[in-house]
């Protein structure tokens, strides 16, 4: 909660409005928590989701990890993670030279600077920053098609754009294959709040799919 101040001066002149307002101007204060009620003005600081905001305009109910760089700036972070896995085997289409999103069915407990959906298999990254993103899939497939190969890649949503992928062979006269994987992710201002997903696909058909196991977790390397 904001408080009134007392203001004393040392000065034998009396200190005027104006001179009070010019050097408000320049101070910074700590506002706590952010509140979506709140009305926030310039150099007002707030704590949201593990980041320390500055007020940059004058707002009301905008998060300060929407990425609106004209009402808030980031001044610091505490390392951000989150997670997606799935913990019931699930069934999935079959995989080609189009790409697909695996199945989640948990989104594992996350800290700060991200958000997961589960039913999207999608994340949102609010805190600019290089993340890692590492994952790891145990499929059943087909045992007859064997000896092919498939490609994992991160697809950004938002922008339709992708990481360029990682090529992974399937099992030879296995009747599955464990696919670990980990890719570096540079968030910066331009690219807060994108949707950003992982795919499997663009190599050879795969049929008989199911998903034994699969886990994405994303680590928050270093803020910017």
């Amino acid at each position: 909660m904001k408080s009134d101040l007392v203001l004393r001066t040392v000065s034998p002149v009396p200190v005027s409005f104006a001179d009070v307002d010019n050097n408000f101007e320049r101070l910074a204060y700590y506002s706590g928590v952010w509140d979506q009620a709140a009305t926030y003005t310039p150099n007002e600081i707030v704590q949201h989701l593990g980041g320390v905001w500055i007020c940059t305009r004058e707002n009301v109910a905008v998060p300060p990890y929407t990425g609106v760089l004209d009402d808030w700036d980031l001044i610091g972070t505490t390392p951000g993670r989150a997670g997606m896995r799935l913990d019931v085997a699930a069934a999935g289409t079959d995989i080609g030279a189009g790409f697909v999103t695996p199945p989640y069915d948990t989104s594992a407990a996350f800290e700060v600077g991200a958000a997961t959906d589960t039913v999207a298999g999608t994340f949102t990254l609010n805190y600019p920053g290089l993340w890692t993103m590492s994952i790891t899939m145990s499929l059943i497939h087909n045992e007859a098609q064997s000896g092919r190969q498939t490609i994992v890649r991160l697809f950004n949503v938002t922008k339709g754009t992708d990481s360029g992928g990682i090529v992974v062979p399937i099992a030879r006269n296995q009747p599955g294959t464990l696919i670990s994987a980990s890719f570096p992710l540079q968030i910066t201002s331009g690219s807060l709040g994108d949707l950003v997903r992982v795919e499997i696909g663009g190599g050879d058909t795969i049929t008989g799919i199911t998903y034994q196991s699969n886990s994405v977790t994303l680590v928050q390397a270093s803020p910017i």
